[in-house]
């Protein structure tokens, strides 16, 4: 499938359902390297899940490919860092962006379109998103399986976290922090620079290439002068 057809917009209240769907298959399928099954489990039913609060807050984004959705991630100006609606937190308290940094939330992928770019799609628009809101920084809390690709985006780990669930389960994660959110990239075109500093311009690139030409057939010449002076200094048999 190619990725040109990939569609990224807002999250909907009629979207619960298969994001329900997506981020418990995500979880359980991509976690089996770094969790165990009970781990897992407990994950899925008391962490995981949807947080309506980001839906309604229009934060939270979804990537459909034929009309299939296969992706979704987001960010949010609240001070909860992780968990659906079942998972408590401090959801209603607002962030102070010139202070605080913006939380990026919940990002799950199908297993079978993992490594296609879909998070790091999801992630530079959140992180816009975040910084028109006038937040310059971002932190998450990542579970063990994010950790790798998150430190390849910038972000950097700012202290272990384990958190004793519901049942007892104790679950490990690790809370990161991107400061400033994103260096602006540097985009320069580098063949008016080139002919500047050289002070060139087609025709002096010309005549330039020409005298080039020249030199080398001199040298050329040259040494085959030298040769044959060499020659003929020889003496004959």
């Amino acid at each position: 499938m190619r990725k040109d057809t990939d569609n990224l917009r807002l999250a909907t209240m009629d979207d619960i359902p298969a994001l329900q769907g997506l981020i418990a298959l995500s979880a359980t399928t991509l976690s089996v390297n770094d969790y165990i099954p009970e781990e897992i489990t407990s994950l899925n039913s008391f962490v995981f899940g949807v947080d309506k609060t980001l839906i309604e807050d229009q934060t939270y984004f979804v990537i459909e490919r034929n009309n299939l959705i296969i992706a979704c991630g987001g960010w949010s100006q609240r001070a909860k860092l992780f968990g659906g609606d079942q998972f408590e937190g401090a959801k209603e308290i607002l962030l102070d962006p010139a202070t605080d940094a913006a939380k990026l939330r919940a990002f799950f992928i199908h297993p079978v379109c993992a490594r296609q770019g879909l998070a790091t799609k999801l992630l530079k628009h959140c992180e816009a998103e975040a910084l028109k809101h006038g937040f310059t920084k971002i932190e998450l809390m990542s579970t063990l399986p994010g950790i790798s690709f998150y430190k390849s985006q910038g972000f950097v780990g700012k202290q272990e976290a384990v958190h004793e669930l519901q049942n007892g389960v104790k679950v490990k994660f690790l809370e990161m922090v991107k400061d400033p959110i994103m260096q602006p990239e540097l985009k320069v075109n580098v063949k008016p620079i080139f002919n500047s500093w050289l002070g060139f311009n087609r025709n002096t690139a010309i005549l330039a290439s020409l005298a080039v030409v020249t030199i080398g057939l001199g040298l050329g010449v040259g040494v085959a002068c030298v040769r044959g002076r060499t020659m003929s200094n020889k003496p004959s048999p």
